[in-house]
């Protein structure tokens, strides 16, 4: 009787470490969405699709990921050309800003990604060509 309760404590020691394991690594847990790992041509692409967007400001505000971003900051819908060539960032908002464009999970809204602003290569260019 004495091995059988060893036996059963045992197995049920063993499942629920198994379930506790599996449900840790779930997506989801905290509402985040997946990282999307933008390559730096499809970052080009949001950075276009959001050229005449106008940039908000925060001051003291720089927008990490993982920081939620003040309520003084406007969170909009990107265009759908842009999520019409990125399907992967239908459901992500977003907050332009001076220097970079903040993506936001609408779920944690957190900023999920961050896109570098357009470079600024125009003046330089010019010096280098005269």
């Amino acid at each position: 009787m004495r091995m059988q309760l060893r036996a059963s404590a045992l197995v049920l020691a063993l499942l629920g470490g198994i379930g506790l394991a599996a449900g840790q690594g779930m997506p989801g847990d905290a509402g985040a969405q997946e990282k999307l790992n933008l390559s730096k041509s499809k970052e080009d692409t949001i950075s276009q699709g959001l050229k005449s967007e106008p940039a908000q400001s925060s001051p003291g505000y720089r927008g990490e990921v993982g920081s939620k971003p003040p309520e003084s900051l406007t969170q909009k819908q990107l265009p759908n050309d842009v999520t019409a060539q990125m399907p992967e960032t239908k459901t992500y908002l977003f907050i332009k800003l001076a220097d970079r464009i903040l993506l936001i999970d609408p779920d944690s809204k957190t900023v999920a990604e961050i896109v570098s602003g357009p470079a600024t290569t125009g003046s330089d260019q010019r010096d280098t060509n005269r």
